[in-house]
């Protein structure tokens, strides 16, 4: 009888350890930092600092070097104050990420600083950050994600000091005494993966979602065909006849709305999807707020009622002026405006929008736009390197950040090349 023949365990050990590299290749990044920082050239830096003035009178705080600082303090966990911003500034390897030279600062010129920096700085260059993502990236994205724009806000609430300062809007009753509670509004509006719009608001003004969304909206660089989805909080029948007249294609959803019917759209009682049952889909005018008058423009609302969950048996309002589509993919767009509500958490818990770090408006807008640009970098990096978490995406990316400071100490080394951002040599170690 013929013995049975056994695997020796060195093989086993092999296969297993093959098996374990595969499986590590697969996570290992595809794209590194260099091509994101890439769509941060010097040329853009250079060219928006010229056309703003930015650095005018500016002896070694340049508005790049601001830039290039929140970036690295973001990523690097150490953007809390301005006293954590300065260590940073003056550590070794920020010189060595950023190629400044020698050059040391205090927290008290860098807060002066961001005070008085022209913010509209850093809002051109994340405008520019994003075109540059769009020119490289553009198609691959709207394959992937699609154009679907989904609009909101966000509050921050002010620290005792900044509150003191008259900076941000009063929210709820005016208080007996002091100014109460007092926020700032980041509104954005996330197109596919990328927030390609962003307002930073500190008036009371636009306290209303009804002014500061439909600011956004219009602000916004659409295409005519780009769906765009909000929520409750804007709810002007004007508003939604604006968008009718300029055929602008929404989604929203409508808190017990009245109406009257013009006809059914389509019969569809009883009919699930996911965890939806529809109950109707009409062409409905709407009445307008606050009265009994007929807003006589004809929308499309579908009523479904929430089958399982704690939100069980709760009906929602879904109003729209698509035609085309069935009710399950209307449902499917306006569930996709969570998408945002998601990308407001990222921003606070990994990437520190809730410290604003400046006492004035015009510092709170040039740290927001900053970090709104590391954010969105991030973004571009989980999605090149198909990670899932934003907290394993930040260590690997901060990971490779290390090891590009690492890379160029080395060059620097060996080749004895100048470590200052005025060098063509280490222009050129940056660009690899």
């Amino acid at each position: 009888m013929a013995k049975k023949l056994r695997t020796p365990l060195a093989k086993i050990k092999a296969s297993n350890a093959e098996k374990r590299h595969k499986a590590r290749q697969k996570r290992l990044i595809k794209v590194g930092i260099k091509p994101l920082i890439s769509l941060l050239p010097p040329e853009l830096l250079e060219d928006l600092a010229d056309s703003s003035g930015v650095d005018v009178q500016v002896k070694h705080l340049w508005g790049r070097l601001m830039a290039l600082l929140m970036v690295y303090s973001i990523v690097m966990d150490r953007d809390d104050s301005f006293h954590t911003l300065a260590d940073v500034y003056n550590s070794h390897s920020f010189q060595l990420f950023s190629g400044k030279g020698g050059h040391q600062t205090s927290h008290s010129s860098l807060a002066s600083r961001f005070a008085t920096i022209k913010a509209a700085y850093f809002e051109d260059l994340y405008n520019g950050f994003i075109s540059n993502i769009q020119r490289k990236y553009g198609s691959r994205l709207d394959k992937e994600f699609g154009r679907l724009a989904r609009f909101d806000s966000t509050m921050v609430c002010l620290s005792a000091a900044l509150a003191s300062s008259g900076t941000g809007m009063r929210v709820g009753a005016k208080p007996k005494k002091g100014k109460g509670k007092v926020q700032v509004k980041f509104t954005v509006g996330l197109q596919g993966l990328l927030p390609a719009h962003a307002q930073v608001h500190c008036d009371q003004a636009h306290l209303s979602e009804e002014k500061a969304l439909k600011e956004a909206i219009d602000q916004a660089d659409l295409n005519a065909d780009d769906a765009v989805v909000f929520d409750m909080g804007m709810k002007s029948r004007k508003t939604f006849q604006t968008f009718q007249e300029q055929g602008r294609v929404f989604t929203t959803r409508l808190k017990n709305p009245r109406y009257r019917l013009v006809k059914v759209h389509k019969q569809i009682k009883g009919r699930e999807h996911k965890n939806l049952e529809f109950l109707a889909d009409e062409i409905v005018h709407l009445h307008k707020s606050g009265g009994d008058n007929i807003l006589e423009v004809p929308f499309r609302l579908i009523t479904a009622k929430v089958r399982t969950g704690e939100k069980a048996n709760t009906t929602l309002y879904l109003l729209t002026n698509i035609l085309d589509l069935n009710a399950g993919q209307i449902a499917d767009i306006y569930l996709q405006r969570w998408d945002i509500e998601v990308f407001f958490r990222f921003l606070k818990q990994e990437i520190g929008l809730r410290s604003l770090l400046s006492f004035n408006e015009n510092g709170i807008k040039a740290v927001f736009f900053l970090r709104l640009l590391t954010a969105t970098m991030l973004r571009l990096f989980m999605w090149l390197n198909k990670r899932d978490g934003y907290k394993a995406a930040k260590f690997a990316f901060q990971d490779e950040l290390l090891m590009e400071i690492a890379r160029t100490l080395a060059l620097h080394m060996a080749t004895g090349t100048p470590l200052h951002t005025d060098s063509q040599e280490f222009r050129k170690i940056l660009d690899g």
